[in-house]
Formats: structure tokens, C-alpha cells, sequence
């Protein structure tokens, strides 16, 4: 058992693909439009608060969107 100071976490919140692979929308439904697909154990950084099982994220290439909160692990 540990512990770490929080004064040296960072504030970033990630969260890595889970699925096999993940579409990456631009608004929180299935039926918007496909920014990107993620493949399994891509990390992603959270942008925001789930919204109706959907989560804001943001790639390291700088591409952002929604991915359903059932095909990630993290946060």
C-alpha cells in the first residue's frame, strides 16, 4: 500500500479503448457523423462529463469527438 501526493498528479483524465475498435463521433449519438475510429488500447484524453453514455474525448493528434462510455476502461 502506498500513496502519492496529489500536488504531483496530473489533471488530465484518460481513458483507453477497450473494444476492438471505437467510432469517434461528432456529437453524442450513434447517427453523427464518424470523426475517427480508435482501435483497441488507443489512449484518449476526457474532455468533459458523459452525456447520455457518451464521452468527450480528444486524440493526441488533436481530432476530438464523442465515444460511447461501453467501449472504454479508465477514467
Amino acid at each position: 500500500v502506498g500513496w502519492v501526493e496529489n500536488a504531483t498528479l496530473g489533471e488530465r483524465r484518460l481513458v483507453q479503448i477497450s473494444a476492438a475498435s471505437a467510432a469517434v463521433r461528432a456529437a453524442a449519438s450513434a447517427s453523427a457523423s464518424l470523426v475517427f475510429e480508435a482501435q483497441r488500447t488507443v489512449v484518449l484524453e476526457v474532455l468533459g462529463s458523459q452525456q447520455d453514455g457518451w464521452l468527450p474525448v480528444k486524440h493526441r493528434d488533436g481530432q476530438t469527438g464523442f465515444v460511447r462510455l461501453t467501449q472504454v476502461w479508465g477514467d
